[in-house]
């Protein structure tokens, strides 16, 4: 592959791990509009951010054998559709239950793509250069929710939620067309699997991993670290904003010795 197009495919599967912080940071300004808007409850709204991470999740269970099995760029190119389908569906849904479901097409699009960024870099790269690309598809996931809030934000104002769910739709054609020019097939015929596609065999080797389990564990302290944070922070006991137990921050005391290594 030339120097050229590793570029574009580099730069292609950054914008597939956008998916996933575009599709819900861009568009959390919007919740208590939504809310007005729809006549329904700011919670009833945010399970929508539950269900689309939920389903980027578990979805990777059942995208990643079918990207083994038929290639990444069948499954990049179905994952941008479903994304689009569902941002867009979105737009004009109502009633609650079909935009449930319309969070979770767009949030197996996203999925998709994700799983496809992480598997390129390894189909198509040493693990050196790899590693180095992991970093680049790392920062893009840290640095859009820290940027789509705001975007969001003044899309809200200006042209109303609608708009959020616009972008996306705009974001995923853009990047859809593209991934037709520009994302060739990375997993040769070859290295493709013809094993069953979901049996027990295939996960054993991670279920079995004392290692997987360890950094799940810390992952998950970190999480309900934050989780904390964010409950009393915002006064969940009653306590003035900002302020916590000293028990609170036990699990970032477990994380942070770990993640330095």
């Amino acid at each position: 592959m030339s120097p050229q197009r590793t570029r574009i495919l580099i730069a292609l599967l950054i914008t597939f791990v956008m998916m996933t912080p575009i599709g819900v940071d861009i568009y959390l300004p919007s919740l208590p509009d939504m809310a007005r808007s729809l006549g329904y409850s700011t919670a009833a709204l945010q399970i929508t951010v539950t269900l689309f991470l939920f389903t980027v999740g578990i979805g990777q269970v059942v995208v990643g054998p079918l990207s083994d099995r038929f290639g990444r760029r069948p499954v990049a190119l179905g994952g941008l559709l479903a994304f689009v389908l569902g941002a867009g569906l979105g737009m004009f849904l109502e009633k609650l239950m079909l935009l449930y479901a319309a969070r979770i097409l767009q949030g197996l699009g996203a999925c998709a793509t994700t799983v496809v960024a992480f598997a390129a870099v390894r189909d198509r790269f040493t693990p050196q250069r790899g590693a180095h690309l992991y970093s680049y598809l790392n920062g893009a996931l840290c640095a859009i929710p820290a940027l789509a809030p705001a975007l969001g934000g003044v899309l809200a104002t200006s042209l109303g939620w609608r708009s959020n769910f616009l972008f996306m739709v705009l974001f995923g054609l853009l990047v859809g067309g593209a991934s037709l020019v520009g994302f060739p097939e990375t997993l040769a015929r070859a290295q493709r699997s013809d094993e069953p596609l979901y049996q027990r065999a295939r996960y054993a080797p991670m279920l079995h991993s004392l290692r997987f389990w360890w950094c799940a564990l810390i992952a998950l302290s970190g999480h309900v670290d934050g989780l904390c944070l964010c409950y009393f922070g915002t006064g969940g006991t009653g306590r003035a904003p900002g302020v916590q137990p000293a028990w609170a921050s036990v699990p970032g005391l477990v994380v942070m010795p770990h993640s330095m290594f």
